[in-house]
């Protein structure tokens, strides 16, 4: 195994440590044969890095980097600590311990609870996708059960590129599925094909000609940029105009690193072409990026200022309502409908355990359109639970929320495994 030196990888124009392509891969049972078989297929002077994420017992693990050297003539990490991410170097995890990727660096933290057992390499993901954004990979092998197919989604609204094991192939195919069935994955591939294409994915992101850093098109794309929109348009029957310049940039980046085009003009060409395109870039387009309580300071400015003035002077039989625009998945409606349910007062006289769907308590009304906001509320508590073994703490983690949140929202639906076993 190699010892690591040098410094993080600077940030990029987009403010994110973007300088080189970083390769996450997640598999568990089955997952070492697989692992073999890509390496020995990944060249010694790709210029990306690998990070590898084995939900396997840590006997697996403490094993994996001396197993996988002998497929490979790249040096191998086994993380112990913090240390900068290097092009050309597989790192892998450390038994007992989690992954994440900070910026230029990537850190193990010791496992403190079921969460990080569970779900290592959707946690791994979710961080690649955050400090790596479009020069962000996962890549999902053979295993068992759903691990990867969460964070999986967060390197696709990123603009990172996603590709699935195919299932056929794969010794265990419960986790690719998972994964394909998220209808995220931009690839399905047999395992020894998926390094030529994520080098090649490599290699056409620094062709698209448009100055995405400025968040306009140049003059010379201009034109091909207004027919992508009508294409779009007339294929779809949205339309995106009105749509933010720098985000529909973005997005097409993505697809034209997909197509294997390298400019606007060949991509509105290829638009033209494909009947099949302009569906996948409208769900490229509208992937929702979003969280709970998502944007920290500006939530945290409504809770201190703003909710205590939507109440002041507001008697026990007067109703406030708040409407909610673009809600998309319901993140941003329940986020604001948390802080009114919990503001001091309220939360304690007015709110009770089973509130109706979309009326919180006796005051509170919070119309949401687009979406059954109930059943998809519904939906991420319970994912989050089964995810962290029913842990309140951790799922309220996993959520981005507090365990007072978790705890509102298991007594709102009559959670009763999560009543009666739940120990935080």
């Amino acid at each position: 195994m190699a010892e690591e030196s040098g410094a993080p990888v600077p940030s990029g124009d987009d403010g994110r440590a973007d300088g080189m392509l970083v390769v996450g891969i997640g598999a568990s049972a089955g997952g070492i044969a697989a692992l073999r078989q890509f390496f020995a297929k990944v060249p010694a002077k790709s210029g990306a890095a690998y990070a590898v994420v084995l939900h396997l017992s840590p006997d697996y693990e403490s094993r994996l980097a001396e197993v996988l050297q002998t497929a490979t003539s790249l040096p191998i990490t086994q993380v112990q600590g913090t240390i900068p991410v290097q092009p050309d170097h597989i790192y892998v995890i450390a038994p007992n311990a989690s992954l994440k990727i900070v910026g230029g660096t990537i850190v193990t933290e010791a496992i403190s609870g079921t969460e990080e057992r569970r779900a290592p390499v959707d946690l791994f993901f979710r961080t690649l996708a955050d400090s790596y954004g479009r020069r962000a990979v996962a890549i999902v092998l053979s295993g068992t059960g759903p691990n990867g197919s969460s964070g999986l989604k967060r390197v696709k609204e990123h603009g990172g590129l996603t590709i699935a094991q195919a299932p056929d192939e794969a010794e265990y195919g419960d986790m690719p599925r998972n994964s394909i069935a998220t209808g995220l994955v931009d690839y399905v591939l047999p395992v020894v094909d998926i390094p030529k294409r994520v080098l090649e994915y490599y290699d056409r992101l620094s062709q698209f000609s448009s100055d995405a850093s400025r968040g306009t098109p140049t003059p010379a794309d201009s034109e091909s940029f207004r027919q992508i929109i009508s294409l779009l348009r007339m294929r779809t029957g949205h339309d995106f105009a009105n749509y933010k310049t720098s985000t529909i940039l973005r997005r097409i980046e993505r697809r034209l690193s997909l197509a294997g085009v390298g400019s606007l003009l060949e991509y509105a060409d290829f638009l033209q072409l494909h009947a099949d395109e302009a569906p996948a870039l409208m769900k490229d387009l509208l992937i929702s990026v979003t969280n709970f309580f998502r944007d920290s300071a500006t939530y945290a400015s409504l809770e201190k200022l703003v909710v205590p003035h939507i109440f002041q002077g507001k008697s026990g039989i007067e109703h406030v309502r708040v409407w909610v625009a673009g809600c998309a998945t319901g993140e941003e409606a329940y986020s604001i409908a948390m802080l009114l349910a919990e503001h001091d007062t309220l939360a304690r006289e007015d709110f009770p355990a089973a509130s109706a769907p979309l009326r919180l308590g006796d005051r509170v009304q919070l119309p949401a359109g687009g979406i059954d906001l109930e059943q998809r509320e519904r939906s991420l508590v319970v994912q989050a639970l089964d995810r962290t073994g029913w842990n309140q703490t951790k799922a309220a983690t996993l959520l981005g929320v507090n365990r007072d949140q978790i705890r509102y929202r298991i007594e709102k639906f009559q959670l009763e495994r999560a009543k009666s076993e739940a120990i935080s």
